[in-house]
């Protein structure tokens, strides 16, 4: 049996509810020549554009763009040098030794060692104000523990010179270096500490573009090419239009057709029309249209365990089962999304090749189940289920369908609670019985970084997203980190992955799907399963 802590924790993906705007209603920079500056529409402000900060997508996007991590992610998921030209890794796995290339900040301080070391402290300092939730990161690296607690420096990140970088991990983690491709593991120039305020609205970075003015929430972000940069983009312009109040998407179609925008999200009611009028994007072979890959985020539902029935893995996988999860992709997300039958997504290597025992809708096996625990438990239905989930309105509409889903099925009734990120932690002890909703999105393909957060107590200073605590998910988890054959982690992974859906206490609910377009005079475009187009590769076909 898993037990799940008293506190749990919930990764959400915020959207508003308010009225859509026409397009004049959006603030637009000045068209410059065509060719010149690629246009990019973006749903939300971005929460921070510091990289110890950066919590969305719409963030990672711009931090990506104005630095260079030691390392990137290709579009094959193969590891290529970016700010640092070398690296060394000792036989045990322990060190990591970086040369960094000769490069400049945009404001043209020298790039050093040193200011990796100063990022990596900040990221890792758990008594800083405000303080970065981004520790996570740096979970392996030697020194970890003292930071989070008492702010203390990272033992294990030195500049050894300028221009030598020193990790040591306090364990072995065969996927670190991946792990540092991440957009906020990034160095960050002295301006960073000196002045936070006027950094986080004009970050000074290393990356193949800067910023231009500063960042103002509900205009848009404009970002000129730097020509210092180890590899110039092509592009000699970005600029990110925000359509913060546009939850239809209207504003920014019709931005797109007006050529406003190059990139735009696209109106689930306007898909067809668009597939058939601009056609598919096909990464191998068509660059623009309508892009609808999966990405690397799930939707998910996990079950307090503490409670009976649910503290047997047949109730909660009854409750999986009274789940059509086709129905809530198609009807409820209008095929936005897809039916998950497992944590790992298809759009990342290592994903289950079918579905789990449960995650297929089998009411008469759900009922069968139920009724048998709840019996041998002496349990007297109907009993009560409370959904916890955050404020908005898609949460409530899946949430709302769920409740149907479960109440045609099974003994229960089910209650909604909407409820803030920063209330959840004290609302176990308040409902009783509860499922409460998660989400979670990596930036690389090892699948260690879904299942750690999902389940390893030892994610965030002793505490898994779901609750969580089990020994012996801990040792496998550990086991599994150290093994450097990657064929060989993924299917460890894969085994791990289908005993923790075998118990239920996660349910996989949906995965998303990209829901851009992209304009036919837009080349080599590339959108990850994060979600980050690739604009020091992207190319605009220019008028004849």
């Amino acid at each position: 049996m898993f037990r799940t802590r008293a506190s749990v924790a919930l990764l959400v993906f915020l959207g508003a509810c308010t009225a859509a705007p026409s397009v004049d209603d959006v603030p637009m920079p000045p068209v410059a020549a065509a060719g010149e500056i690629l246009r990019v529409a973006l749903e939300n402000n971005p929460l921070s554009i510091d990289p110890r900060f950066v919590r969305d997508d719409e963030g990672e996007q711009i931090v990506d763009a104005l630095f260079d991590p030691l390392v990137r992610l290709d579009q094959s998921f193969r590891i290529v040098p970016a700010a640092a030209e070398s690296w060394d890794i000792s036989d045990d796995g322990l060190r990591y030794t970086f040369t960094l290339r000769p490069a400049v900040f945009h404001d043209g301080t020298v790039v050093t060692a040193q200011d990796f070391v100063r990022t990596f402290n900040a990221i890792a300092d758990g008594t800083r104000t405000p303080q970065s939730f981004l520790d996570y990161l740096l979970r392996d690296v030697a020194g970890i523990t003292s930071a989070r607690r008492f702010g203390t420096p990272l033992s294990g990140v030195r500049a050894v010179d300028e221009r030598t970088l020193e990790i040591v991990l306090r364990r072995p983690r065969a996927a670190f270096l991946e792990l540092l491709t991440d957009p906020s593991l990034v160095p960050l120039p002295p301006a960073a500490e000196n002045d936070l305020d006027a950094f986080v609205q004009a970050p000074i970075g290393n990356g193949p573009f800067q910023m231009v003015g500063e960042y103002e929430p509900g205009t848009f972000v404009r970002l000129a090419r730097n020509d210092a940069h180890h590899n110039p983009p092509r592009l000699q312009e970005v600029i990110f239009t925000i359509f913060a109040n546009d939850p239809s998407r209207e504003a920014q179609w019709r931005a797109f057709n007006d050529r406003q925008v190059h990139v735009a999200y696209v109106p689930t009611q306007r898909r067809a029309e668009a597939v058939r009028r601009f056609g598919s994007y096909d990464v191998r072979n068509r660059t623009h249209g309508v892009v609808t890959d999966l990405t690397s985020s799930v939707y998910l539902y996990a079950i307090d365990t503490q409670l009976p029935p649910f503290d047997d893995v047949r109730a909660r996988q009854a409750l999986s089962l009274a789940l059509d999860r086709e129905e809530l992709a198609i009807d409820v997300m209008g095929s936005t999304r897809v039916a998950a039958t497992s944590y790992i997504p298809p759009s990342l290597p290592g994903t289950q090749s079918g579905p789990c025992s449960h995650c297929e809708p089998d009411p008469e096996r759900a009922l069968a189940l139920f009724s048998a625990v709840t019996a041998e438990q002496g349990l007297e239905e109907p009993l009560t289920l409370t959904l916890l989930y955050p404020r908005g309105a898609v949460h409530t509409l899946i949430a709302e369908r769920i409740a149907v889903m479960i109440q045609d099925t099974l003994p229960l009734t089910v209650r909604f609670r909407a409820i803030d990120y920063a209330g959840l932690s004290t609302q176990r002890e308040q409902v009783g019985l509860a499922a409460f909703r998660l989400g979670w999105r990596s930036n690389v393909t090892d699948a260690g970084e879904y299942f750690e957060p999902l389940f390893g107590s030892d994610f965030s200073d002793g505490v898994s997203l779901s609750g969580v605590a089990e020994p012996s998910v801990d040792e496998a988890l550990m086991l599994h980190r150290a093994v450097t054959s990657t064929p060989i982690r993924r299917f460890l992974y894969q085994q791990f992955e289908r005993q923790m859906l075998e118990e239920a206490v996660v349910l996989p609910i949906l995965w998303y799907r990209h829901e851009r377009i992209i304009a036919t005079d837009v080349k080599e475009a590339y959108l990850s399963p994060a979600g980050r187009l690739n604009l020091s590769e992207i190319g605009l076909e220019t008028a004849p």
